[in-house]
This record gives structure tokens, C-alpha cells and sequence, in this order.
């Protein structure tokens, strides 16, 4: 798909509120779920795993490879809808797309915790801050201890960032932010 058609289909299917599964060319991984907004340069998309809305991703235009909405979404729309769930869903936080800066600043003031895709590889984190360039993001390890220091990440090295959902509120919930008791 072309940039142009890429950019038509996400605006088509937010408009008539169609389910798609986005491909993303560098992560060979698939998006699922709903289109909130688009930009020039990203989309803001409700995600939707296994009959479940739990977390919001922001991924940039130009990685994504394919936007499927056909028969598939149409089944997934209608159990959806048959059991209630896209009614009951709670507005989006809102996020100004103008920029992949922009949404980073927007959730450290909203909700600091955000799953990064980059270049380097899978993070998961509180924002401590974000300039220009970079985010300053305090790393959560899967073990639950948190890094007593921010790492820095290039803003044109992120692929996708993710916010909310029952993922990162466990790591919210359990991670240890200060130094356990011995």
C-alpha cells in the first residue's frame, strides 16, 4: 500500500468506526483495533486483544505496511457489538498527534506509563521526562525492580509507544520504585 492509501484507509475507517489490523513493516507485527485519530504522521489507535479493549498504541504512518478492514474486522465488529463492548467503552485520553514529542509530552502529563517499541528493542516504563529529541524513561524490569535511573531514548528511534491497559497497570501496581526492606 502506498503512504496516500495507507493514510485513506485509517481515515475511512476512524469516520465510519471499522475495526482494522494494522501491519507494521519494521516490527513484523500486527495491530488490532480501532482508529481513534490520524495525523500527517501517526495514528492513534484503541487496541483490541482477544474480544478486549485494554490499551491505547500510537504508531507512525510510514511504518505501517498493510491496513486491513474487511470481513474479518466486520465479525470481530459484530460480536463486539452483540455483547455490549463498544458501547461501554470510556472516552480515548486525548493526545495532540502533531508529533511523536507531542504525544510523549501529552501522556507525561496524563499517565506516565508507557510501553516504547524501538530500535534497540521492547520497554516498559515511566516517562521522566521528554525533550525535543529524547524521553527519559525509568525502565521496569520484568523481574519488577525498576532502574534508579532514567535511560534516554531518541524520539526518532521509537517505532510504537502504548499507554493504560491491565499490562503496564500490574508493573504500576508491583514494580518496586524504591529499594525493597532487607
Amino acid at each position: 500500500m502506498t503512504d496516500k492509501d495507507i493514510r485513506g484507509a485509517l481515515e475511512r475507517a476512524r469516520a465510519a468506526g471499522r475495526k482494522v489490523r494494522l501491519t507494521h513493516r519494521v516490527l513484523a507485527d500486527f495491530f488490532n483495533g480501532f482508529v481513534l485519530d490520524v495525523s500527517d504522521d501517526l495514528v492513534y489507535l484503541r487496541i483490541l486483544a482477544d474480544f478486549r479493549f485494554d490499551d491505547f498504541a500510537v504508531l507512525r504512518l510510514a511504518d505501517i505496511e498493510e491496513v486491513r478492514s474487511g470481513p474479518n474486522e466486520r465479525f470481530f465488529e459484530r460480536v463486539l457489538r452483540a455483547e455490549g463492548r463498544l458501547d461501554a467503552l470510556a472516552p480515548a485520553p486525548p493526545l495532540e498527534l502533531r508529533s511523536f514529542t507531542m504525544v510523549l509530552a501529552g501522556l507525561l502529563e496524563l499517565d506516565p506509563y508507557v510501553t516504547i517499541d524501538e530500535v534497540d528493542g521492547f520497554h516498559v516504563g515511566r516517562l521522566e521526562r521528554v525533550e525535543d529529541e529524547a524521553i527519559h524513561l525509568r525502565f521496569i524490569q520484568v523481574k519488577g525492580t525498576v532502574e534508579p535511573a532514567p535511560r534516554v531514548i531518541a524520539i526518532d528511534s521509537i517505532y510504537v509507544v502504548t499507554s493504560g491497559g491491565d499490562y503496564l497497570a500490574m508493573f504500576r501496581k508491583y514494580g518496586r520504585w524504591e529499594p525493597a526492606d532487607e
